[in-house]
């Protein structure tokens, strides 16, 4: 096995670089002077005129907190022998404090400090764990970003109940958040992801989709809450609804629809300025409510678009059916006879 510091190494190797501190140069390249690459594999090939190294079977690489294995590694390096980046293939596997990922390929920028995973890549962060088609890692803070991501988002345990969480949200452990989206972002000490592009959400029976999603989560990972902007649709079994901005809480299952909101059940078409989802039951509130009234009793008659009042008056902001629909605001004559606006009239 072969275990040293690959900017020693090089340096080594250079007869024109003799001095104490050669192949580090702090002003211009920092994080190579802070986060030195340590190597270690059974086997190395040095071509300095192609300023690369190859490094085969068993590599494991050490940078700072930063721990990378694959089966190849090929590193470039400059005329001082810096190491600039590294590709590694095959079996790559990264682990960061928390952090982790796999895939197929890795391709790591040395000054930089980010590391981007692709090849069937996958993720973890604390009890996440995303995949996608591209991770990519800043290994210098709490940042993740990942393409095509898909993750679900629910708190991880040791032993047979992995996945839930016996107490503090039971509905959470009923129903984790299955979420993909074309891109996610993830940093972990604002405890929380942001997820953007053709956003979808499944939990249980309940499927939401929107532009822009930002999940807030607790240090356990749990998602306490969250908030789909743009273009909002929810759907769950036979209710319907959408707007331009939704809030779910994970752990009650309510879900509050606004910005032009309107919703369906059945056959009943609610518009609002605030629509209010229980997606455990068959509850639906809508404030300040217009219902278009689509189906009605068979030989009772029907005012689609109007809503019905009982006694000729209506309470503000509130729609009620009972059995037909009448027209708003109109009393209705008794049989042979006629109405005016507002009025009853009967013949004797």
């Amino acid at each position: 096995m072969i275990a040293l510091a690959l900017a020693a190494l090089l340096s080594a190797a250079s007869p024109n670089r003799s001095a104490p501190d050669a192949g580090v140069k702090p002003r211009a390249s920092p994080m190579t002077a802070r986060y030195p690459l340590l190597i270690d594999a059974d086997k190395l090939d040095i071509q300095g005129k192609k300023e690369e190294a190859f490094w085969h079977g068993h590599v494991k690489v050490k940078r700072g907190t930063t721990n990378i294995t694959c089966d190849r590694l090929v590193a470039h390096y400059t005329q001082t022998q810096e190491v600039k980046r590294v590709e590694c293939d095959g079996n790559v596997e990264v682990l960061d404090q928390d952090k982790w990922a796999k895939g197929d390929h890795a391709d790591f920028d040395n000054i930089t400090g980010i590391l981007i995973v692709t090849g069937n890549p996958e993720a973890k962060q604390g009890a996440n764990h995303v995949r996608g088609t591209r991770v990519v890692f800043s290994l210098d803070n709490d940042i993740i970003d990942v393409d095509e991501a898909t993750a679900v988002l629910k708190k991880q345990t040791e032993g047979p109940d992995a996945g839930t969480r016996s107490a503090g949200s039971p509905v959470a452990a009923i129903h984790p958040l299955q979420i993909a989206a074309d891109h996610l972002h993830i940093e972990s000490k604002k405890e929380e992801a942001l997820w953007r592009g053709h956003v979808k959400v499944k939990r249980g029976t309940t499927n939401i989709s929107c532009n822009r999603l930002l999940a807030h989560y607790t240090q356990d990972q749990d998602v306490s809450r969250v908030e789909c902007i743009g273009n909002v649709e929810v759907l769950a079994e036979d209710k319907w609804a959408k707007g331009d901005h939704a809030d779910f809480d994970n752990a009650t299952g309510i879900l509050i629809v606004t910005g032009n909101p309107e919703a369906k059940q059945g056959g009943n078409h609610v518009r609002g300025t605030k629509v209010v989802f229980k997606v455990d039951n068959d509850i639906i509130e809508v404030d300040n409510a217009t219902a278009l009234l689509k189906k009605s009793p068979e030989g009772a008659p029907s005012g689609a678009g109007k809503t019905k009042t009982q006694g000729g008056s209506s309470d503000a902001g509130k729609t009620k059916t009972q059995g037909g629909s009448q027209e708003a605001g109109k009393t209705k004559a008794p049989q042979g006879g006629s109405s005016e606006a507002g009025k009853a009239k009967t013949t004797p």
